[in-house]
């Protein structure tokens, strides 16, 4: 029960749902960050995490943008797995092994 015991398996598109909010939280989090006061320093600006803000690297935006690319790679992975184990374990209980 604590896995979801007859449950249906997901379909393969809802890697698409999966990745979706994350995407959409990068691209509002960049959006919102330059209209933002820092409560703290004062500056003009104010991003949530250090990987987010573009002022900590030589780069700007594109080690940004490397940071996104990799958490959404990282986040897709665990979402397939999820959705590969789902899927494995619907095939194992509508084919059980014979014994």
């Amino acid at each position: 029960m604590l896995l979801g015991a007859r449950r249906r398996s997901l379909r393969r598109r809802a890697l698409f749902v999966i990745a979706a909010f994350p995407i959409a939280w990068a691209v509002y989090t960049l959006v919102r960050g330059p209209l933002t006061t820092s409560p703290v320093t004062g500056d003009g600006w104010w991003y949530p995490y250090p990987f987010l803000d573009p002022h900590n690297f030589a780069n700007g935006y594109g080690t940004v943008a490397l940071y996104i690319v990799a958490i959404a790679i990282v986040i897709v992975g665990v979402g397939a797995a999820v959705v590969w184990t789902g899927r494995k374990r619907a095939a194992r209980v509508r084919h059980p092994a014979s014994l």
